[in-house]
């Protein structure tokens, strides 16, 4: 099974999902490593894409691949290059009430080396593992 990339919020002496702290508004990136604390060579993230509509209409979520290339996570979006840098300062354990195999070892957070203005140029948004269909204990 290849591992995902969360988007995470700080919640105590862990991390919790944003969708079970909905006052919480900002969050971050995380993956877990492998036990040698090294990057897997691949990791799945979930995407959507918005349409020019105003209001924009969301389409369905896609699951797209992010690849280990040069210690840094590179995922490709409408031709563009979006590469994350590991911090390894950044490393708590989940301690929400949700379930997912990547949840039974430390998380580290990753960080964006783009601009996250391509979200709304591109009109896309990574949103990590989507919880409301790939999580468990999820109400």
């Amino acid at each position: 099974m290849i591992p995902y990339i969360h988007f995470m919020t700080k919640d105590g002496e862990g991390w919790a999902s944003p969708a079970e702290i909905p006052e919480v508004c900002s969050g971050t990136y995380v993956v877990p490593l492998k036990e040698d604390g090294d990057f897997y060579e691949k990791y799945n993230i979930d995407i959507v894409y918005y349409s020019e509509d105003n209001p924009p209409k969301k389409r369905p979520i896609e699951t797209i691949e992010v690849a280990l290339e040069d210690d840094k996570l590179i995922a490709y979006v409408n031709e563009n290059r979006l590469a994350f840098s590991l911090n390894k300062d950044l490393k708590y354990s989940y301690t929400g009430t949700y379930k997912h195999a990547d949840f039974s070892v430390p998380l580290f957070e990753i960080v964006p080396e783009f601009d996250l203005e391509i979200f709304n140029k591109e009109r896309f948004a990574l949103i990590g593992c989507d919880p409301w269909t790939k999580y468990e204990n999820i109400k």
